[in-house]
């Protein structure tokens, strides 16, 4: 069974052959009308004397108006066939053509044909003479054989170029499924100018390709997060697990009797596993943040997150923290992501500002909802302002404050989760300011008197 590129080479050919034999034909027959135009002017004058004798003698004889055919109507170059004095009337038969009034094949696609014109019940035979003709039907022959030739060729190329054309998508696309059955699963698209079908066929590959990509894409951002939480979790929890196996070994060796030692120890181990129980709470959520979607966004109000979210930082930590809150629209956001960005911007202004007060004040700016969070510690300096928002990273002014290193990382997932961002707009002595952007879900309303809580 042939291909498909060879059933539509060969359907293009013909149909692209056909057309060009035909034109060389109407070519053909138009220089033998020019090579032939003497003897086929003469043929049709022969043909009109021939008429205007019978039409003038309606009641002569046959055989008189025939004789008088063959002499009036006889050119250079034209053949009067008349039927023989002895032959028997009224047959009708049509008199055998001479060998040179012969019907050929080629003078039939030339349109050359012995005329007939009847004699009551005779038929008289003028034709041109093809000894004569045969010059102007060997070039035409030669010509007419010539342009089949370049027909069938320029057919076949024409043919060949058009399948190529045609079936390129296809063979695109099984390319680009080799490519994938091969490992690289790199989305090409294919592109076509086909509406139809094909196009359709490419649509479908170009979409299943997209969604292949995109999923083998996830795959890799989820076993990227699985190793940089493997690898985060276990540099963090060697220190507080070697300090548990140093005092396991201590209260292994120390005597019964020495209180002291025991308390020290258990309450250093208590520490140490509180602070991994914190440690591991803390990857959990960011491995949860860092997910590609939020899992639940919708319209909520701010004013209130970011109370509930102050009253649960002061009630385990203490503090003084001071709300300002206008009246602002609500965001569109995760509940949850928008509650660890406040809360964890008001612990660490309450852990890290020297025992300041912390203000928190609500605004709304063109299409966003701000939430900004102040405190009068002393502040951050230049060099570490680049890397304040890198996981595990703590600045050399911490002084002996406990911390992981985690909190400002929650805080930039948690608030690009809900399109939004945070930006820290000032780390003097004195003044820390960070800056939380949400894109409210409607305009902006008025603004009203602030109200400190």
């Amino acid at each position: 069974m042939r291909s498909l590129r060879a059933r539509l080479t060969l359907a293009y050919a013909s149909l692209v052959a056909a057309a060009l034999i035909i034109v060389a034909v109407l070519g053909t027959r138009l220089e033998f009308e020019a090579l032939a135009r003497p003897t086929l002017v003469a043929v049709e004058t022969s043909v009109r004397i021939a008429e205007t004798i019978v039409a003038a003698h309606p009641n002569a004889p046959p055989g008189v108006l025939e004789g008088e055919i063959a002499t009036e109507a006889r050119r250079e170059g034209v053949i009067v066939r008349v039927p023989p004095p002895n032959r028997g009337l009224g047959t009708g038969a049509l008199p055998d053509a001479p060998r040179n009034v012969e019907n050929l094949s080629l003078t039939s696609l030339l349109g050359l044909r012995p005329h007939v014109v009847r004699v009551g019940s005779d038929t008289v035979i003028i034709a041109p003479d093809l000894q004569r003709l045969r010059p102007a039907l060997n070039t035409c022959a030669t010509t007419l054989a010539v342009s089949v030739l370049f027909a069938i060729a320029i057919a076949w190329a024409f043919a060949r170029w058009l399948t190529g054309l045609a079936i390129k998508p296809l063979l695109t696309v099984t390319s680009e499924l080799r490519r994938f059955a091969g490992g690289d699963f790199t989305p090409r698209e294919v592109r076509t100018a086909d509406r139809e079908e094909l196009g359709a066929l490419i649509a479908a590959y170009n979409g299943a390709t997209a969604k292949v990509a995109e999923a083998f894409e996830e795959r890799r951002d989820v076993e990227q997060h699985m190793r940089r939480f493997v690898a985060d979790a276990g540099h963090e929890l060697r220190t507080p697990l070697t300090a548990i196996d140093g005092y396991l070994q201590i209260l292994r060796k120390a005597q019964p009797d020495d209180l002291a030692l025991r308390e020290r120890a258990l309450a250093t181990l208590q520490a140490q596993t509180a602070r991994m129980r914190t440690l591991v709470e803390r990857l959990m959520l960011l491995a949860r943040l860092e997910r590609p979607a939020p899992s639940q966004s919708g319209e909520i109000d701010v004013a209130r997150i970011a109370t509930d979210a102050i009253a649960d930082v002061t009630a385990a930590r203490g503090g003084r923290v001071l709300l300002d809150a206008v009246p602002v629209p609500p965001v569109i956001a995760d509940d949850a992501d928008v509650h660890e960005a406040i809360e964890n911007l008001v612990d660490n202004a309450i852990k890290y500002g020297a025992g300041s007060d912390v203000h928190v004040t609500l605004a709304a700016r063109d299409d966003a909802v701000v939430v900004r969070i102040r405190d009068g510690g002393p502040g951050i300096p230049g060099a570490e302002r680049e890397r304040i928002f890198e996981r595990f990273f703590r600045g050399e002014s911490r002084g002996n404050v406990e911390g992981s290193g985690l909190g400002l990382a929650i805080v930039e997932r948690a608030v690009a989760r809900c399109g939004g961002r945070v930006v820290l707009e000032r780390a003097e002595p004195g003044e820390t300011t960070f800056a939380l952007e949400f894109p409210a879900a409607r305009a902006r309303v008025p603004d009203a008197t602030p109200l400190e809580v």
